[in-house]
């Protein structure tokens, strides 16, 4: 069970981390450059272990946290379809397609395995939580990475994708999904 200090902590995190990510993106800071792009995914991941690591409210409110909530926060990778409108125009289509079509299936299938498959308590629900979290991993990790190569190869290709609203999708949400799959990944490997 979550206390009311942990939980205080978790959505001051949580939202200075929003906060953090409309203003960097309202400014136009990361026009400028795809590195900044890579340090708006980045750059939160980090703060946030180092402040579960100073925090002991931080890091109780991670643990109290259910794993089926983990794994249905995941349902927000549905927002990946956004990049199917900017497909063409302002994102390579070789790029926004996989990377919605993707986004959404992870997304949609979150909601089931959450629901249903929680708690891992025998083999067959375990296995299914870590090829699960492995494959939503992997495209957590890659999608981003290779949007930010293709905007250091082609410059301007990504450029919707660092613009807000779109700008949001980089820098809070994947990285909270990212971190999620840390958690669900720290629960698995300690057999919850």
């Amino acid at each position: 069970m979550i206390d009311w200090r942990s939980a205080v902590a978790l959505v001051w995190a949580i939202g200075g981390w929003f906060v953090a990510a409309v203003f960097l993106g309202a400014s136009g800071a990361v026009h400028k450059s795809p590195l900044l792009l890579l340090g708006a995914m980045t750059v939160p991941i980090i703060v946030f272990l180092i402040l579960c690591s100073f925090l002991s409210s931080l890091q109780q409110a991670m643990t109290a946290l259910p794993t089926e909530v983990y794994v249905l926060a995941n349902g927000a990778r549905v927002l990946a379809g956004l990049y199917l409108i900017d497909s063409g125009t302002g994102l390579p289509s070789e790029w926004a397609v996989p990377a919605a079509g993707l986004g959404i299936a992870i997304g949609i299938s979150a909601i089931p395995l959450g629901l249903f498959a929680l708690p891992a308590d025998d083999i067959p629900k375990k296995t299914l939580l870590i090829l699960w979290n492995v494959v939503a991993t992997l495209e957590a990790l890659a999608i981003p990475l290779i949007g930010v190569i293709l905007a250091f190869s082609s410059p301007g290709s990504m450029l919707s994708l660092m613009r807000m609203p779109a700008f949001l999708m980089p820098a809070f949400v994947m990285p909270l999904m990212f971190w999620c799959h840390i958690q669900i990944s720290s629960r698995l490997w300690r057999g919850f």
